[in-house]
């Protein structure tokens, strides 16, 4: 929860959130396409090669919970 300037707490939905369960496979869709523009852009084929590991694993994500 972030605390605002009059000392409240708000709630602030981000988009690293996680939706409601009906969504989850295509929340895992957009991450691993985030992943994979990340990978694009990546400056050293290391960095490039986590990128498309995460993007894989979001991936699998998605197929398991279309099942």
């Amino acid at each position: 929860m972030a605390v605002g300037e009059n000392g409240d707490n708000n709630r602030q939905r981000s988009e690293g959130t996680l939706p409601e369960q009906g969504n989850l496979a295509e929340w895992y869709r957009q991450k691993a396409d985030e992943c994979l523009r990340f990978a694009k852009e990546a400056a050293t084929a290391d960095a490039r090669d986590q990128w498309l590991k995460l993007a894989n694993g979001w991936s699998q994500l998605a197929i398991h919970q279309k099942r």
